[in-house]
């Protein structure tokens, strides 16, 4: 059944359209095979991120190729394996979009281990705006997940609806 406050408003950052501008990042950059390591297929944020990298690619007039969108699970170790994959493939990508940092982490261990420069043969981008990612060298371009301004807009909402907040800790 509704759960209590269900109807609260929910603030969050949109996946779709941050995944189309880092893709488009990377098309403006003149790529025009990039790949997606893509997330969990449960999440519903992985899903958003496939979509947002169709928009852009579909916007340039780039051809959707399902061999360049290889599953993660969102952890380094998926990120090497899904590039291992991707460097196999007969037209291997020329950057590619990660999912979240830790499987561009990943993925950047592999293309390294395959004798490539990152970003002078293989440009990465991730999303999630770890920190680690700005001592990355070289620095990861990932999209900048706002927590602050989603926690400062959702306390607005709350305010501003006056509901009862229950913190759990």
């Amino acid at each position: 059944g509704p759960k209590e406050g269900e109807d609260a408003p929910i603030v969050r950052i949109d996946h779709r359209a941050a995944s189309a501008e880092v893709t488009k990042h990377l098309i403006d950059l003149g790529h025009r095979r990039i790949a997606h390591i893509a997330g969990v297929r449960q999440a519903a944020s992985s899903e958003h991120r496939i979509n947002g990298y169709k928009d852009a690619l579909s916007a340039a007039g780039i051809p959707f190729e399902s061999a360049l969108v290889v599953p993660g699970d969102f952890s380094m170790q998926s990120g090497a394996d899904a590039m291992e994959r991707l460097l196999a493939l007969d037209d291997p990508p020329t950057a590619v979009f990660a999912g979240n940092d830790e499987m561009a982490f990943g993925a950047v261990k592999t293309a390294r281990a395959r004798g490539l420069s990152v970003p002078d043969d293989v440009s990465m981008a991730g999303f999630d705006d770890q920190t680690t990612a700005a001592f990355y060298n070289p620095p990861l371009t990932t999209i900048h997940t706002p927590c602050r301004e989603i926690g400062r807009r959702a306390t607005l909402e709350l305010v501003e609806h006056e509901l009862e907040v229950g913190v759990l800790v």
